[in-house]
């Protein structure tokens, strides 16, 4: 695989900032147990959780918190979608992705913590996903 990073899968060894934030990201010698903490918040989150929405809403706010960790030294923004992608699918959600349309919604949820915000852009997302899913199964069960 070209253009990987050395450091590839590693946590950051060094603070980073995220440009234009509001916050500081988690100091580089918390990132460990911080993403250890996430992770147990997201399995217990999905254990307990029985509603479909509050479950997408708690998909959302963990990705929030994933976004203000900031682990990797690069492409957290990618890591943290894909999370999102595996969880929604993990607990047979509706998948959707954040859409160039949607970017600087998305970017001032994540910077003023508003997972309202990225909900409503996730059930937008999800409605474009249903009918394009929808409308592929009538297509497919009209073939011959």
């Amino acid at each position: 695989m070209n253009f990987l990073l050395p450091n590839k899968g590693v946590f950051k060894t060094t603070d980073n900032t995220i440009l234009g934030a509001s916050f500081e990201t988690t100091s580089h010698f918390q990132v460990p147990m911080a993403i250890k903490e996430w992770c147990d918040n997201l399995n217990y989150k999905m254990k307990t959780l029985q509603d479909k929405e509050e479950k997408l809403k708690a998909i959302l706010e963990q990705h929030i918190l994933f976004e203000r960790i900031h682990p990797f030294s690069d492409s957290n923004g990618r890591v943290g979608r894909m999370l999102i992608f595996y969880s929604v699918l993990e607990q047979n959600l509706i998948p959707f992705v954040i859409t160039k349309g949607q970017k600087e919604a998305y970017i001032k949820a994540l910077d003023t913590h508003n997972t309202e915000i990225l909900y409503q852009l996730a059930k937008v997302s999800q409605e474009f996903e249903l009918t394009r899913i929808q409308g592929q199964m009538i297509l497919n069960k009209n073939k011959p």
